[in-house]
């Protein structure tokens, strides 16, 4: 392309001005009145050769009014300057973004200008199953699932990869060749909530509690038992309960009052820890805690 490669660089302002006039015009006529002298500039500049410093001012100007002839001329500076990537991807925009009503001839122009910018670049396609997924080649970011238009790449190795909160990231690596247009799909799938972790440490303290409460409560009903029987036997000689048989009667009622609360702690673990297994089998495991105090065990916390 020699400088000012195609018909539509030769329109001025007036093409510029008449699709971006449409919009509120409190809102963007300073934004717009910039844009067109930039863009009347950059014109004089790219007519001079001037070509970096007309770069320059386009992409100035694309900033401020987005539009497809300011696209068209940076696609055509770009262009001239080696930036085939650059030039295919603002021609592109120009092309899909060409008012229905414009000139056939300056339509025809930027479709053969954009036909030698693909010469020179790979073009992709990208498929993703999941709507705005965050798409990124080699790492820059590109937009969001799905775009419209091609993505134009350098030839060589290229990584095109998706992410989505909640998704496991997709990742493909392909060989972009000069002048070929290639679909790459993206498939990303649900990322699995992680098993959890089953303790067995509660339920055992649990039965270890309820062990031990029974243990306690055997013993000292067996102690309770022989106490009562020694008192028994001293009371039925004389009929009557001698002082000392006092301490064997309140020791006995003592044990038997412990061996209550051992079997009573022992009920309170085994019905905890046949809790806990029945918890730690749902898929949500439990916040739980042993609590044993002096004549009691059990358990709090969420469930």
């Amino acid at each position: 392309m020699k400088a000012r490669g195609f018909a539509i660089a030769l329109c001025a302002a007036v093409a510029l001005v008449g699709p971006l006039a449409r919009a509120d015009e409190a809102a963007t006529a300073t934004p717009v009145e910039r844009a067109v002298e930039i863009y009347k500039r950059a014109n004089a500049l790219y007519d001079a050769g001037k070509l970096e410093d007309a770069e320059k001012l386009y992409r100035e100007a694309w900033q401020l009014a987005k539009g497809y002839d300011i696209a068209s001329n940076l696609g055509a500076v770009t262009f001239d300057r080696g930036k085939y990537r650059d030039a295919a991807e603002y021609l592109s925009y120009a092309l899909a973004s060409f008012p229905a009503g414009g000139k056939p001839a300056e339509r025809t122009n930027i479709q053969d200008a954009l036909k030698k910018a693909r010469a020179h670049v790979g073009a992709l396609k990208l498929q993703v199953n999941v709507p705005r997924a965050r798409l990124s080649i080699n790492g820059k970011a590109i937009g969001d699932s799905p775009l419209s238009l091609e993505v134009f790449v350098d030839p060589g190795s290229i990584t095109v990869a998706a992410e989505l909160d909640g998704y496991e990231p997709a990742a493909q690596t392909i060989e972009a060749k000069a002048g070929e247009a290639r679909e790459v799909t993206l498939a990303l799938a649900p990322k699995q909530t992680p098993p959890v972790e089953r303790s067995m440490v509660g339920p055992v303290v649990a039965f270890g509690v309820g062990g031990a409460g029974l243990l306690l409560g055997i013993v000292t009903a067996a102690v309770a038992v022989a106490k009562t029987n020694d008192v028994g036997a001293a009371c039925s000689v004389t009929k009557t309960c001698p002082n000392s048989a006092r301490g064997d009667y309140d020791s006995a009622l003592a044990l038997s009052r412990v061996s209550t609360v051992g079997f009573a702690v022992a009920g309170v673990g085994a019905a905890v820890g046949l809790t806990l297994v029945v918890l730690q089998n749902r898929k949500a495991s439990p916040t739980t805690s042993i609590v044993v105090g002096p004549a009691f065990v059990g358990v709090k916390g969420a469930f």
